[in-house]
């Protein structure tokens, strides 16, 4: 199991890479200038322009800004005065070194940037997917369960119409009944959990996190619901399930032993797409309630032009989703003994 993982995880090199390498030219070919956050004076000379240009490396082909961005380059201090360009102060070590670059609009380290909202965009990803995923497979083994019934069809009619609707769409209904009309629960904003100063409301918090937790875990519960179900009902039919059957085991026996755990091979294969797509959803959904995460992060850097922020959050985007597929490996050699060997 350990050799399996150790070959994942040098497999998901040359994949990042491959991200960040297009992601990067896909973003310096999007329209706008980064520049136009600095020249604050329209009648700045083109040469102060220009001269800041080459400095941020914005006038290399684009191969070789990326290669700049991963190695780093010969500048440390842009420092202009006096001519209506502003002033971008910072070190350019490259990625290999641990320097995701200097924000064009904070003026700061994106990686200090990123560190400070990862722990809100966790705080709003992390409950949807326990919920999600604990109640997707209760309600998607009793659908199975109870094939045909009223129950199983129900369920079938709520998960289709769970997968369909969009979330944001969603989002903005519950604000409009339990905040506008019913002024039940916060509008938008959030209180951070890892607050410990005397203002800190645990209750408050619970309660600004309550629309967007339903919103992004109805999206899970319906599509985990769906796999498990179909997961279920195909490993029923199994000659091995019928064998174990007629050797007399107790049909709970049969079921935790030969049942569940071949039905969630399916779910353990999703995990680490679910989380991708979970974290990508959040982007969205921290806009609409106004959620203080890297999903705001990214959306205001890409209005800015801001273009190192954005890439360090494709790449941490990147690094998460590849660590969602590690442990949906290490989920799958748990559940399958052949993996592991």
């Amino acid at each position: 199991m350990t050799s399996y993982l150790i070959r994942r995880v040098f497999q998901a090199i040359p994949t990042v890479l491959g991200i960040t390498l297009i992601s990067f030219v896909m973003i310096m070919l999007a329209p706008g200038d980064p520049l136009t956050r600095f020249v604050v004076n329209p009648e700045a000379s083109k040469e102060s322009t220009e001269h800041l240009r080459r400095l941020m490396g914005l006038d290399k082909p684009i191969l070789e800004q990326y290669l700049y961005w991963m190695v780093g380059n010969d500048w440390t201090t842009i420092d202009v005065d006096g001519d209506g360009v502003g002033d971008l102060q910072g070190t350019r070590l490259g990625l290999l070194r641990g320097d995701l670059g200097q924000s064009f609009q904070h003026n700061r380290p994106v990686l200090d940037l990123i560190l400070e909202r990862v722990p809100a965009t966790l705080q709003l990803s992390v409950p949807p997917l326990f919920i999600g995923y604990g109640l997707g497979i209760l309600l998607g083994t009793l659908a199975a369960a109870k094939q045909g019934s009223f129950f199983d069809q129900l369920l079938r009619f709520l998960s289709v119409v769970g997968t369909a609707l969009p979330n944001f769409w969603l989002g903005l209904i519950l604000i409009i009944i339990f905040s506008v009309n019913l002024q039940w629960l916060p509008i938008g904003g959030m209180r951070d959990l890892a607050k410990t100063d005397s203002s800190f409301d645990l209750l408050d918090t619970i309660a600004h996190m309550i629309l967007p937790t339903i919103v992004l875990s109805l999206a899970i519960i319906a599509s985990v619901t769906r796999y498990m179900r179909a997961s279920v009902l195909e490993v029923i039919e199994q000659d091995y399930v019928r064998t174990a059957r007629s050797k007399g085991l107790s049909q709970r026996r049969v079921f935790n032993i030969h049942i569940m755990r071949n039905a969630l091979l399916p779910i353990a294969t999703l995990f680490g797409p679910g989380l991708a797509a979970l974290l990508s959803g959040t982007v969205i959904i921290e806009q609409v309630f106004s959620w203080p995460g890297m999903g705001r992060l990214v959306i205001t850097a890409i209005y800015q032009r801001d273009f190192p922020v954005v890439m360090g959050t494709v790449l941490v985007g990147a690094i998460l989703y590849i660590i969602g597929l590690l442990i949906s490996d290490i989920l799958y050699g748990i559940l399958d003994p052949r993996i592991r060997y």
